[in-house]
């Protein structure tokens, strides 16, 4: 029998040449990738497009109340709120400006006799809202199912100064 000598100088037999095989596993990586990454993926894809969502509707709440804060101003116009919020969600959103909705709505003050919905009319005191809305489908970034036929909308009302 073989000896060796070890620090303590204690002899010790020799363990040998190893002859321990290991269980063969080729393709058992590629088995366990092929079955996490699809989750993995469509667990990015839905921050990813939940994400988008929120800065979507981020900028509707911000055209909305700039909108309603342009609209309280005097001398302003339906035609230039709305020209308004147009340029700036198109621009941000590459979206089409036929699918924002936008509506302007007046409610006068009691001690005033504002009638109508124009901003040109409105009064001190009277109450401005700004509705935006635009569809996700026509802002998202991937065609799916997650939030298909949502609105993504914002309503700011001011009073007119």
């Amino acid at each position: 029998m073989n000896h060796f000598i070890n620090r303590n100088h204690v002899c010790l037999p020799n363990p040998g040449p190893r002859n321990i095989r290991k269980p063969k596993r080729t393709g058992a990586a590629l088995v366990e990738a092929a079955v996490v990454l699809p989750v993995f993926f469509l667990a990015i894809a839905g921050i990813v497009e939940f994400g988008r969502a929120m800065m979507v509707s981020q900028l509707v709440t911000n055209a909305s109340r700039e909108a309603a804060r342009r609209g309280v101003l005097d001398g302003a116009t339906n035609a230039e709120i709305e020209a308004y919020i147009q340029d700036k969600l198109s621009g941000a959103l590459n979206a089409d400006v036929s699918s924002i909705s936008i509506a302007i709505t007046i409610t006068p003050d009691p001690a005033n006799t504002t009638t109508g919905n124009n901003l040109a009319d409105a009064q001190m005191y009277d109450l401005v809202t700004v509705d935006v809305s635009i569809p996700y489908n026509k802002v998202g970034f991937i065609a799916g199912r997650w939030l298909e036929g949502k609105q993504l909308s914002a309503q700011t009302t001011m009073r007119h100064e």
